[in-house]
């Protein structure tokens, strides 16, 4: 993650909110957008690349991986990222979907896809951690929905 990070995702659940807190999280929400707003992304592909509190129910890897997610704001519960590479562990069936941020991949063809989930360890939860949190890295040619 480049700007919706596991600080920042912690910083946001900070109760009562400092207006230093809130001027800092306000400035890499706009830092954020304007970095979006420079990647000439499809319309369609980011209206359905958002699955924010989608609970990961399956993951398939080959050479794609799909993901099925049930998730209450789309209309879409499975995304699959073609000829895909992930450089670190896929997190657990179960974890729920954050935050999301799509770029063009470098190389000037594909995506690079950066996805926050909460992915607590063990059964009992004792409040949000920052070992919790995971965010995964995918570079893929194309993003399908389904």
């Amino acid at each position: 993650m480049r700007y919706l990070t596991k600080e920042w995702y912690l910083a946001c659940q900070t109760r009562p909110m400092t207006a230093e807190i809130q001027a800092q999280l306000d400035e890499t929400s706009r830092a954020f957008r304007a970095a979006r707003a420079c990647e000439d992304l499809p319309p369609d592909l980011l209206r359905d690349f958002s699955f924010h509190d989608g609970v990961v129910r399956d993951i398939r890897a080959g050479d794609d991986l799909t993901f099925a997610i049930d998730c209450p704001f789309s209309s879409c519960h499975t995304v699959i990222f073609r000829h895909a590479r992930v450089k670190q562990a896929l997190p657990p069936t179960g974890a729920v979907w954050l935050y999301e941020e799509l770029y063009r991949h470098k190389s000037g063809t594909g995506y690079e896809a950066h996805i926050l989930l909460d992915a607590p360890s063990g059964s009992v939860r004792r409040g949000l951690r920052h070992s919790d949190l995971f965010e995964l890295k995918i570079i893929c040619s194309e993003i399908l929905f389904a």
